[in-house]
C-alpha cells in the first residue's frame, strides 16, 4: 500500500505540473507530450538502475526518490539480504550441531513417521556397522529384534540392553528420544564395560556374602553356648557377650539382605513365576508385625478389600512387603498407629503401608531406595535396620513391573504405595 500511494502521489503531482505548463502556455499537445516523456524517462531511468542492480548480485541499490519501483526493489533487497544473512546464520548453526553430533561417541539415529532413517552419526556406523545404504531403511530392517520392534512402538520402557550386531560380546544401550513431531532419536552406547564392572561387583558381594555367612554362624553360636553357660565369670562377661551377640545378628541380617539382592540384581531366572496368593501373605506378615511390635503398642489395621493375587515370586514378595512393615515398626514411636490396605483400582493391585511415624524430609526421598542409604544412621543402627531393606524393595517390584511411590511429612508419618498392574497376574 505504501508504494501505491507513492505512485500515485508521484503521478498526481506530474499531472499538475503539466496543467500549469498547458494552461501557461496553452498547449495542451504539449501537456501530453511532457508527461509522456517524463514517465519514459522515468522508468527507463528505473529500468537502468534495476538492470545495474540484478548484474551486481542484487546488491548496492539506491532508491531514487518519486520513483515507486526503485524504492521497492530497494526494500526487496534489503529483506532479501536480511534473509540471505539470516539463513547463513542457520545453516552455520546446523553444521555445528551436525559435526558436533558426528563427533559423539555414542551412535545417533534420527528415523522419520515410517520409522526409516533419515540420518546418523560415525558413532552409528562403529557400534550398529551402519552404511550410506541404509538410510531410508527401516529401523528394524537392520536391527532384527524383538525388543526393537516393541522399544520402536512403545511397549516396552526405555532404555533396551541388546547385544552388538557386530560382536555377540559387546552389549549396547538403546534409548529412544522424541524430538520432533513424529520424529525420533535413537541413541545407542557401548555399555559392556559397565556391565562388566557391576557383574564383578556383584560376584563380589554374593561370595564375599556367602563366605561371611560360615563364620558368622560359628561365632554367634559360642557366643550363645556362652551367654548360656554359667559360670564364674558369667556376670563380668555378661555385658560384652550380649554386645557381641546382638553386633553377630546385625552383621548375619545385613548378609541375608546382601544374599537376597545380589540373588535379585543377578535376575536368577531358575525361578519361575508362580500364582501368590498376597491377601494369605499379608495375613501371616500381619500377624508376624504385631508380635514384632510387642511391648510398643503400635496399632496395626490390615483393610483387605480384594482377594485377588499376583503371578510372581512369593519369597521375593514376602521379604519387600516385610521390610516396608518392619520399617513402619521401626520408626513410628509407641503406640502409633500402622494401616496396610490391599485393594485394586485403575487397572492396579495396590499394597498401601501407612504409618503416623516421624516421617521423612524431602531432600531424602529421592535418595531413599538407595543401598546403605540412611536418613538418620544412629537411630537406624539402633532399631536394628540394615540399610538394604528399600533396595531389596525397589528390586523386588521392579522385577514384578510394579512402581514405588512415597509419600511422607516430618512428624506427621509415611506412606508406601505398591502398585502392580493387574497384567502381571
Amino acid at each position: 500500500m505504501h508504494y501505491a500511494k507513492q505512485a500515485f502521489s508521484s503521478i498526481v503531482w506530474l499531472f499538475g505540473f503539466a496543467l500549469v505548463i498547458a494552461w501557461w502556455t496553452g498547449g495542451w499537445q504539449v501537456m501530453g507530450w511532457l508527461v509522456a516523456t517524463v514517465l519514459a524517462i522515468r522508468w527507463l531511468v528505473a529500468l537502468w538502475v534495476a538492470d545495474k542492480w540484478q548484474s551486481s548480485g542484487g546488491r548496492n541499490l539506491i532508491p531514487l526518490p518519486m520513483n515507486p519501483l526503485l524504492t521497492l526493489l530497494y526494500d526487496a533487497t534489503r529483506l532479501l539480504e536480511k534473509e540471505r544473512r539470516l539463513a547463513q546464520k542457520l545453516l552455520g548453526r546446523a553444521r555445528y550441531f551436525k559435526y558436533a553430533a558426528k563427533a559423539l561417541p555414542e551412535g545417533v539415529l534420527a528415523f522419520d513417521k515410517s520409522k526409516r532413517i533419515a540420518w546418523f552419526n560415525q558413532g552409528a556406523i562403529v557400534l550398529l556397522g551402519l552404511r550410506r545404504s541404509h538410510r531410508k531403511q527401516v529401523i528394524t530392517s537392520i536391527l532384527r529384534l524383538p525388543e526393537v520392534l516393541d522399544l520402536i512402538e512403545g511397549r516396552v520402557s526405555s532404555p533396551l540392553e541388546i547385544p552388538s550386531p557386530l560382536n555377540p560380546q559387546l552389549t549396547l544401550e538403546l534409548d529412544i528420544r522424541p524430538f520432533m513431531q513424529g520424529h525420533d532419536l535413537m541413541i545407542v552406547r557401548d555399555i559392556t564395560v559397565f556391565k562388566r564392572n557391576d557383574a564383578i561387583r556383584r560376584d563380589f558381594v554374593a561370595n564375599a556374602s556367602h563366605e561371611l555367612r560360615t563364620p558368622l554362624t560359628v561365632m554367634q553360636g559360642y557366643v550363645e553356648m556362652m551367654l548360656d553357660s554359667p559360670d564364674s565369670h558369667a556376670d563380668h562377661w555378661h555385658k560384652p557377650l550380649e554386645q557381641m551377640h546382638n553386633q553377630a545378628e546385625r552383621m548375619r541380617k545385613i548378609v541375608e539382605d546382601m544374599l537376597i539382592l545380589s540373588s535379585l540384581e543377578n535376575n536368577d531366572s531358575r525361578l519361575e513365576p508362580i500364582p501368590v496368593d498376597v491377601p494369605a501373605l499379608l495375613t501371616q506378615i500381619v500377624e508376624e508385625a504385631r508380635q514384632l511390635s510387642g511391648k510398643k503398642g503400635h496399632v496395626i489395621t490390615f483393610l483387605l478389600e480384594t482377594d485377588k493375587g499376583l503371578q510372581g515370586h512369593e519369597e521375593y514378595l514376602r521379604s519387600a512387603f516385610t521390610n516396608l512393615v518392619g520399617n513402619a515398626i521401626r520408626y513410628t514411636p509407641d503406640g502409633g498407629c500402622i494401616t496396610l490396605r490391599w485393594f485394586e483400582q485403575d487397572q492396579n493391585l495396590s499394597l498401601s503401608v501407612c504409618d503416623t511415624g516421624i516421617g521423612i524430609a524431602s531432600e531424602h526421598l529421592p535418595r531413599i531406595m538407595e543401598r546403605f542409604y540412611r536418613v538418620d544412621s544412629a537411630r537406624s543402627r539402633e532399631t536394628g535396620g540394615t540399610g538394604l531393606g528399600l533396595a531389596i524393595t525397589r528390586h523386588v517390584l521392579e522385577r514384578h513391573h510394579a512402581m514405588l511411590s512415597i509419600s511422607s511429612e516430618l512428624g506427621r508419618g509415611s506412606c508406601f504405595v505398591c502398585c502392580f498392574p493387574l497384567l502381571s497376574e
